[in-house]
């Protein structure tokens, strides 16, 4: 299945910024259709698993 920016945004909760900046960055995979731009569940899905959480980070004091 494929989601608009919209959709994106809403669902995972980000900026269309943000999202432009994933792209612009290559973290995002789009396709384009016509004039409209499309992200697939499995890259989302992808996008979302690389995303580092504070878990994540080792800090060391």
């Amino acid at each position: 299945m494929l989601i608009n920016i919209k959709q994106f945004c809403i669902r995972y909760a980000v900026s269309r910024s943000t999202v432009y900046r994933e792209i612009e960055a290559g973290r995002l995979k789009t396709l384009k259709i016509g004039r409209s731009t499309r992200i697939s569940e499995e890259e989302a899905q992808q996008w979302l698993a690389s995303l580092t959480t504070n878990d994540d980070v080792n800090i060391k004091s």
